[in-house]
């Protein structure tokens, strides 16, 4: 059964060549068997032993360098797959950490890119905050962002515009209170 599977694999010229070597041998082993068996039934013990000594010694050993051979040519070609299989996968393996290296690099650069914008747009909206504390209500602002320190920009603009008004009134009461 095992040589009829062996049969249907597909093999390499080399392998199937030691195949049929030693299925030969294996084969010729049956025949010499038979004839042995054969001797031995007549009481021919002296051809018996002769069979024995030469053709099964023969036989089999056809069979057994052909199954060998065929067995390290097996081997030799399931080595040479698994060293390109393994070649392959540290081909992906650098090939991952490459890419991965990459992404690190993007996502960095990414958040440093993202913390700085957001830091020079918060210490704007502090030194904006700390003039109008100051009482500096002419201070332009200036804002194109749409994120939320852009918020917090508008919010602060609002907030001059509102103290502005308030302080304008305030003079406006205080010069007609001063008229009357």
């Amino acid at each position: 059964k095992l040589i009829v599977k062996l049969q249907g694999r597909t093999l390499s010229a080399q392998s199937n060549q030691f195949l049929q070597q030693g299925i030969t041998g294996w084969n010729q082993l049956k025949g010499v068997v038979g004839k042995i068996e054969k001797a031995t039934i007549d009481r021919q013990f002296d051809v018996a032993i002769n069979l024995l000594l030469t053709e099964c010694y023969d036989a089999a050993s056809l069979a057994v360098d052909g199954f060998t051979k065929f067995g390290d040519q097996q081997q030799h070609e399931l080595q040479g797959t698994i060293d390109s299989n393994v070649s392959t996968i540290n081909t992906f393996l650098w090939i991952g950490g490459v890419l991965a290296l990459i992404g690190v690099t993007l996502a960095s650069t990414l958040a440093w890119m993202t913390i700085r914008h957001m830091r020079l747009s918060l210490n704007k909206a502090v030194e904006i905050s700390k003039a109008i504390e100051g009482g500096d209500l002419t201070l332009d602002i200036q804002n194109n962002a749409e994120d939320e320190t852009g918020w917090l920009l508008n919010n602060l603009k609002s907030m001059r515009d509102g103290l502005r008004n308030t302080v304008s009134s305030m003079i406006q009461g205080t010069q007609q209170l001063q008229s009357r």
